[in-house]
């Protein structure tokens, strides 16, 4: 499918599943090979095998957990891991806790830690544990 919005065409491509309970109030998805392309950016970018588990509530939508592989043709790979529930707000439209790691080549990673302020994010450049970088930016910035 392809959806345009502000001029700017993304089409998505690929399998998933999902799999919804609605008495437990939550979901399940999967995807192999996910294949996105926007009009704006070269190359494409691919969610392969990756999953995760959803929990909805009142006042937001938890990510208990997920794993998974980015892709950017132009870039590389990277992995991806919940570590700690990511919850998102349904008031403010914005992740208000949680951390994912994302793990690249030669084991260099960054830890993206959300809050109801905005998101904390280290750098482990060259992989040897050390994280040597540490920027912090408010939700506003991503505006």
């Amino acid at each position: 499918f392809s959806v345009t919005i502000y001029n700017e065409t993304i089409t998505v491509r690929g399998s998933f599943v999902v799999s919804v309970d609605e008495t437990a109030n939550t979901a399940a998805y999967s995807n192999t090979n996910l294949i996105t392309t926007v009009s704006s950016v070269a190359g494409q970018y691919v969610m392969k095998d990756g999953t995760y588990n959803v929990t909805f509530g009142t006042t937001n939508i938890t990510y208990t957990s997920g794993t998974g592989l980015i892709y950017l043709t132009d870039y590389g790979r990277t992995l991806w891991q919940i570590s700690q529930p990511l919850v998102f707000s349904l008031y403010t439209n914005t992740f208000t806790s949680g951390k994912i790691i994302y793990t690249g080549a030669a084991n260099s990673s960054i830890i993206a830690t959300y809050s109801s302020t905005g998101v904390q994010v280290e750098v482990d450049a060259d992989g040897d544990g050390a994280y040597e970088g540490l920027n912090t930016y408010n939700w506003s910035y991503f505006q």
